[in-house]
């Protein structure tokens, strides 16, 4: 391993500030970006290397992200968040239109509900952090904005499940009595 791939795993994607970023949120030395179909194809490339370094831990079958997926009815919209010259975390937000209401008592049971076609609905597909920042609010930060930005609710957005440890300890805390999923 080179010693830049190093460094991003252990620091964050090195990253330069673009020109066509569109930032959606700005506070000191941190800023979050979104990226979408429309992006520039950099930014779009971006997406996939932090995708690649997130994957080392999450181990998706097929990757995370790639830049010449075509544009299609899930509107996929990542958001990133920047700390200083790192791409640090993003969530991954996409529509999706086959869903069930589950309470966590529901969840722990492992109940089987059947996912029913519904009009398409926003969903959290994904959401990581460098494990530095883990633990220090920055991913429900992050969720939030993506909320807003998106113009929903929280009782209003999808999970994407199985989820890892942490992240059932996130959505847990996130999500206290019940939650959609949405796939």
């Amino acid at each position: 391993m080179n010693h830049l791939n190093s460094d991003n795993l252990e620091n964050g994607l090195l990253t330069a500030r673009l020109e066509t970023e569109n930032k959606i949120w700005i506070q000191e030395e941190n800023r979050i970006i979104l990226v979408d179909n429309l992006s520039e194809h950099q930014e779009r490339v971006r997406a996939r290397e932090i995708g690649q370094i997130a994957n080392r831990e999450l181990h998706h079958d097929g990757g995370i992200y790639h830049e010449s997926d075509p544009a299609d009815s899930r509107d996929i919209h990542l958001y990133f968040y920047v700390s200083d010259i790192r791409v640090v975390g993003f969530a991954i937000f996409e529509k999706r239109d086959c869903v069930c209401k589950y309470t966590w008592d529901e969840y722990d049971k492992r109940v089987q509900k059947e996912l029913k076609a519904h009009c398409p609905i926003w969903s959290l597909g994904l959401i990581w952090f460098h494990k530095k920042y883990r633990k220090t609010g920055v991913a429900t930060q992050l969720f939030q904005i993506g909320l807003k930005h998106l113009k929903i609710g929280i009782n209003k957005v999808g999970l994407y499940t199985p989820f890892t440890e942490e992240g059932e300890a996130w959505a847990r805390a996130t999500f206290e009595n019940e939650f959609i999923v949405a796939k």
